[in-house]
């Protein structure tokens, strides 16, 4: 078995380990800023960059909440986690929990079940609704 066969199959053990498969092209045109589409199209570096990657704890998670700061729908989600205070320090400012907005979203509790960069308009939509109606309901119970 050569090393680039031996590296993939690696990959594709990560990636069914941490339910990934389904998605796996989206994370390769994400890694690779969409230079590349398929595991397939990756150098033993890239896909050796790619398991290290998602060798963290949280790394699906992680991957499921990756958003796109240019994103207007993703920046409104990013408030809401604020809202829901699904938060997390860096150095001295809080920001949004991402893997924890992606644990969510990998959950049954969300209506869609893909990655944030993955999710089309209308999906963010209701991704949307469903943390508007989180967000509510803590307010309420206040």
């Amino acid at each position: 078995m050569n090393h680039s066969k031996e590296h993939h199959s690696q990959l594709f053990g990560v990636l069914s380990r941490l339910d990934l498969v389904d998605v796996r092209d989206g994370l390769v045109k994400q890694i690779t800023q969409g230079k590349k589409e398929h595991t397939s199209d990756l150098t033993d570096p890239e896909v050796m960059e790619l398991i290290g990657l998602l060798s963290g704890n949280d790394s699906a998670d992680r991957f499921y909440g990756y958003f796109d700061k240019n994103n207007q729908q993703h920046q409104y989600i990013l408030s809401l986690c604020f809202e829901i205070g699904w938060i997390t320090r860096n150095g001295s400012r809080n920001i949004p929990d991402i893997v924890r907005l992606g644990a969510w979203l990998r959950s049954d509790k969300s209506k869609i079940r893909k990655p944030l960069k993955l999710q089309t308009s209308n999906d963010l939509h209701i991704t949307i609704s469903q943390l508007e109606s989180i967000s509510s309901k803590k307010y309420r119970s206040k």
